[in-house]
């Protein structure tokens, strides 16, 4: 991705959310490619325990596991505690790798978290694709294109 810069495109229209139904429950799956392989995010809803719970993987085997308590009986709430709870822990993997590829690895993982964000707007998933925005805002800050998008997406 060196060198890549995403481009918003289209005229403007912002999909209109889909309200969850009560049945459903939040998920949500990110990845990104790295040198040695994929690393993955998958955070589902555990019912036993009202609680997210994110697998970290790379190359098809689980780092982590982390678990967010939920407490909200809300669909719409639970979609945003998911969303958050993803987003972070994203922020945190995207900042640690940065520490090791220094400012370079900053602009490439800010444009991957860009495409995963403008893919996330694609399926109707508003509240994965403002999370991921903040994300890239936060590693390039002074970023036009970043601020104009974030500010469409998130007014």
């Amino acid at each position: 991705m060196t060198g890549v810069v995403p481009q918003v495109t289209g005229d403007g229209a912002r999909p209109t959310p889909r309200s969850p139904a009560a049945h459903e429950r939040p998920g949500l799956t990110s990845s990104m490619e790295l040198p040695r392989g994929l690393l993955t995010l998958q955070t589902e809803w555990n019912g036993d325990a009202d609680e997210f719970v994110t697998i970290v993987a790379f190359g098809g085997r689980v780092l982590k596991t982390v678990r967010t308590p939920c407490g909200a009986t809300d669909p719409s709430e639970q979609h945003r505690i998911a969303s958050q709870a993803h987003a972070e822990l994203m922020r945190t993997i995207v900042t640690k790798l940065d520490a090791r590829r220094g400012s370079n690895g900053a602009n490439e993982a800010a444009a991957q978290l860009f495409v995963t964000a403008i893919e996330a707007l694609e399926r109707g998933e508003l509240r994965s694709a403002v999370a991921l925005m903040h994300c890239v805002a936060d590693l390039l800050p002074d970023d036009p294109l970043v601020r104009r998008a974030l500010a469409r997406l998130d007014p």
